[in-house]
């Protein structure tokens, strides 16, 4: 059950493209994330140029606060190779994010930790490109039918037009009003708008517009800002329309400047990485695979225990620290920690790596500083054992 952390978020993204992939796979925080639209789809504000043909079930990217990127595609072109950027507004400069290949079926993720460095401002929107074309554009996307389900929203940050400091040049006619933060989201059930801005200009109105790399603009609504600089589109805002496909960069504007655009920035320096985290099980409940695909008989784990478990993890940083917690395991019991290669027989059993006692409640946490040393590299399980009997086992359960 180990892995770094590339390994655990595929596993999520591999539920994800089997069921519900649309759904982000990573950021409760993401400052940047939106659907991937096939760039032919795109018709609001106006028609995108450069488009391949590439097929698109569904897709969708996001750049989190601490800078790192995540990218589904479901139902893509299929063993095909694209080039992953983020580019300006204007569509003159771009952002290379490295590359990202699907497999028979056309699905893939890539996950790349820190694809901007801290204090990076980006405005505009990702891009996958193959053979010199534009084949999926980040966006908003309305449903038909403003169906619950019907796929991600897109949420982005909002920072000053002159603080975008990733590409070569400067973005061009940026204003000089003062601004702190802000965020612009669309539903994709509803087409519903909202942005909200703090410590913009007081008491001033902004236009908040979708601008694509040419043509017009759609105007998205007004915002009035009071004394503090707080300002949100109203409730009466019209909304985009269903069966929209929309791509641009959203832009505060006065004056006849711009003042604020969407995008993201890295505001968080990134927190370290679990080399490797899973969840406890009971031993003795474990059944996944069936032994019976394996040696015609179906038996249990041996040497298991009955300790009861509620819950529980082990989790290893990559610093080699492990921390284990138990939650209504047995009561005022004590338990060692072994490692446990994949040969699964113990007879590779690590010496114990640490110990834990639970309270009158059954619970526990311990933690051991360089439990694995530097420079290792592990596959197999950790072991929770009592009285020479394994009791909990890294695993998952499906239910």
């Amino acid at each position: 059950m180990l892995g770094g952390r590339n390994y655990s978020l595929a596993a999520i993204c591999a539920v994800l493209l089997a069921s519900i992939a649309w759904m982000i796979p990573a950021p409760a925080l993401a400052f940047f994330s939106a659907p991937l639209l096939e760039c032919a789809q795109v018709t609001v504000p106006a028609a995108l140029s450069n488009c391949g043909s590439d097929p698109l079930t569904r897709g969708v990217a996001s750049i989190d606060n601490e800078g790192n990127l995540d990218l589904t595609l479901v139902g893509a072109g299929s063993a095909e190779a694209y080039q992953i950027v983020f580019r300006s507004p204007d569509g003159t400069q771009s952002v290379s994010l490295g590359m990202v290949t699907t497999g028979a079926g056309g699905n893939a993720s890539k996950q790349e930790d820190v694809a901007f460095a801290l204090g990076k401002v980006g405005a505009g929107n990702i891009v996958l490109t193959r053979t010199g074309m534009d084949q999926y554009v980040a966006g908003i996307h309305v449903s038909a039918s403003g169906a619950p389900q019907s796929g991600p929203d897109t949420h982005l940050e909002l920072s000053a037009c002159s603080d975008v400091n990733i590409f070569t040049n400067p973005l061009s006619n940026c204003g000089t009003d003062t601004f702190k933060n802000g965020t612009a989201e669309f539903e994709s059930n509803s087409g519903a708008i909202d942005i909200q801005v703090t410590g913009a200009a007081a008491n001033a109105t902004y236009a908040a517009i979708l601008r694509p790399v040419t043509g017009t603009a759609l105007a998205l609504g007004m915002i009035t800002t009071n004394s503090r600089g707080v300002g949100q589109t109203p409730v009466s805002t019209t909304p985009i329309a269903f069966s929209t496909f929309a791509s641009g960069t959203v832009v505060l504007t006065r004056n006849g400047m711009d003042q604020a655009v969407g995008g993201f920035r890295v505001s968080v320096k990134p927190r370290p990485r679990p080399a490797s985290t899973a969840g406890l099980v009971r031993c003795i409940d474990v059944t996944y695979p069936p032994l019976s695909l394996v040696s015609g008989t179906d038996v249990p784990l041996s040497n298991c225990g009955t300790d009861p478990l509620a819950s529980g993890s082990a989790v290893l940083s990559v610093s080699g620290t492990l921390t284990v917690s138990l939650v209504g395991a047995a009561p005022s019991s004590t338990y060692t920690v072994v490692f446990r290669s994949i040969d699964s027989s113990g007879s590779a059993d690590t010496p114990s790596l640490l110990s834990l006692t639970t309270n009158a409640s059954g619970n526990a946490r311990a933690s051991k500083t360089a439990a694995i040393a530097a420079g290792s590299i592990g596959s197999g399980d950790f072991v929770v054992q009592s009285g020479g009997l394994d009791e909990f086992v890294t695993g998952f359960e499906i239910k």
